[in-house]
């Protein structure tokens, strides 16, 4: 199995991509839709693709932006959606959604995972997490996909998820991101192009 490697970061990372090839990073996580300084531009993802990188959509406004629901839900799908279209992205994206925080609840989490879901559909949404709030959004059907992240999920893996954010750098980048492992046997996360 060939090993990807993803990060994730709130910057420009068109500096930074002989070092990110050398590296062997494949995949680029970038925020759309959300606040204008850490979300990816047009230009950038343009010169991602052009240099073979795939790109992975998240959306987050707030650690605890799930907090609000189903509602909030509804508001994030169709902001993220929105970046992404300027960004050049696809008309149906798939996007993960963060819940950066251990104080939301697991139902409270998937109730906004219904809400994105109701606007671009379940089979184009993804949480990031803990173990439980991933866990929980793929048995129930919330969520296409999970990133899980070590944070709160304390010790424990989930043998489902496709991204696994395990914390620290990328060896040899010398930027704020931090690094994922790709745990899907074709690399395929819900990147884009497809």
């Amino acid at each position: 199995m060939t090993t990807h490697i993803a990060l994730d970061c709130a910057c420009d990372t068109r500096p930074h991509f002989a070092d990110m090839k050398a590296a062997g990073v494949t995949h680029v996580i970038r925020y759309f839709g959300s606040r204008k300084w850490k979300c990816a531009s047009r230009a950038e993802c343009d010169a991602l693709r052009a240099a073979g990188f795939r790109i992975v959509s998240v959306y987050e406004t707030t650690a605890d932006m799930m907090a609000g629901g189903f509602t909030a839900g509804v508001d994030g799908a169709q902001k993220a959606m929105a970046g992404i279209l300027v960004a050049g992205g696809p008309d149906h994206p798939f996007i993960y959604f963060a819940n950066d925080t251990s104080i939301v609840k697991p139902s409270v989490a998937c109730e906004y995972l219904d809400g994105a879901a109701s606007v671009i559909g379940v089979q184009h949404v993804g949480l990031y997490g803990g173990f439980a709030w991933c866990e929980k959004a793929l048995v129930e059907g919330h969520a296409e996909r999970a990133w899980q992240t070590v944070a709160w999920s304390h010790g424990r893996r989930l043998t489902t998820a496709a991204l696994y954010q395990r914390g620290g750098r990328v060896p040899g980048l010398k930027f704020d991101h931090d690094r994922n492992d790709v745990l899907t046997a074709d690399g395929n996360v819900g990147e884009w192009p497809a």
